[in-house]
């Protein structure tokens, strides 16, 4: 496929797109030669104008340095969620639509 839920771009790429993306930069992992399909439709989604003005959007956010406990803590955040973790998260979301209504 060309894209991921066949040959239209849809919802499924614009919510992916963004964790393939980042997946290939912080694990240092070659996309290209260990997959070059999903490198393929990176560089397709890449292409696009409205993601390219995105990534502008974005720039500065991007480059900014990071102390090593920013980084460890960003890392932690992304990749070691736990179902504890989640379980806290869903039960302030409830609380919060609760609150709300």
């Amino acid at each position: 496929n060309e894209y991921l839920a066949g040959p239209e771009y849809t919802i499924a790429d614009i919510i992916s797109y963004p964790w393939a993306f980042l997946v290939g930069r912080t694990l240092d992992e070659d996309m290209a030669k260990s997959f070059p399909n999903v490198q393929r439709w990176i560089d397709l989604i890449h292409s696009r104008p409205a993601v390219e003005t995105g990534r502008r959007v974005g720039r500065d956010f991007g480059q900014r340095k990071l102390t090593e406990a920013q980084d460890k803590a960003r890392r932690e955040l992304l990749f070691h969620q736990t179902t504890e973790s989640n379980k806290k998260f869903r039960a302030a979301r409830e609380a919060a639509a609760q609150a709300a209504s």
